[in-house]
């Protein structure tokens, strides 16, 4: 007999290990594992949302998911326990939601799929490295296209992560794909929101080096080349120049 609110998992604080425990309580007196709230969240969403502890949190989804709770739900922005894990960086949540039928290929409102999720943070050590290569080897495709057209490659080019770039290299990424802007990696490298990144040079050679071709030209006929020199300066002009610019 239920004598709990079905859905009272939703309004549990989930950073601590005492959660595990009042969560198996409720559940054996009725609470709803598989309840969605009005945005479609889960209690998968919630708690992942909430952890900052990967440990406790591994916890708190082995028992959601044991209970009844699915995988693969979207909730109101596409997002499904997946990208979540993802986005917070939770390697072992991750292995544990693929591990349980989670879907690798659903994206979100906005076109993100788990890869460029992987790649929306402020830094890419060795944490994330093992995370995207879990994700890749997976089944994550290496090409998948955002709503703005970027892939995972556009995203880690703009922000300068080599390790990302090495290892999208490795699972034969598109290199030449332009988004919708007609934007190539290497103007997405050198060319950021917050202006020209002239610290960008090993970045641009990596690409360089696997096969970028440095004239390609966007969907406006113009190579990057031309962009500089319209507006850049001479510093800029050479390190493209140094990259193989004609």
């Amino acid at each position: 007999m239920r004598i709990v609110r079905e859905d009272i998992i939703h309004h549990i604080y989930y950073h601590d290990h005492w959660s595990l425990s009042f969560i198996r309580i409720l559940l054996e007196h009725g609470a709803d594992a598989a309840y969605l709230d009005e945005q479609g969240q889960s209690a998968l969403h919630k708690c992942i949302r909430a952890c900052d502890r990967e440990d406790a949190c591994l916890e708190v989804v082995s028992l959601l998911v044991e209970a009844g709770c699915y995988v693969d739900v979207q909730d109101w922005e596409g997002q499904t326990p997946l990208h979540i894990a993802v986005h917070s960086g939770f390697t072992a949540v991750a292995r544990f939601l693929l591990d349980h039928g989670a879907n690798i290929s659903y994206i979100d409102e906005h076109g993100a799929s788990v890869l460029h999720k992987c790649l929306q943070s402020y830094g890419f050590g060795e944490v994330r490295k093992e995370l995207l290569l879990l994700l890749l080897e997976a089944g994550a495709s290496a090409d998948a296209e955002n709503s703005e057209g970027e892939t995972p490659l556009h995203l880690a080019a703009s922000r300068g992560f080599d390790l990302a770039i090495r290892l999208l290299l490795e699972f034969q990424t598109t290199i030449t794909h332009l988004d919708k802007d007609g934007r190539s990696v290497l103007q997405k490298c050198f060319l950021t929101p917050s202006g020209w990144q002239e610290d960008r040079f090993e970045t641009a050679w990596l690409l360089v080096e696997a096969g970028f071709p440095i004239d390609l030209r966007n969907s406006a006929g113009e190579t990057l080349l031309h962009l500089v020199a319209r507006s850049g300066t001479a510093s800029q002009i050479r390190i493209l120049v140094e990259l193989g610019a004609d």
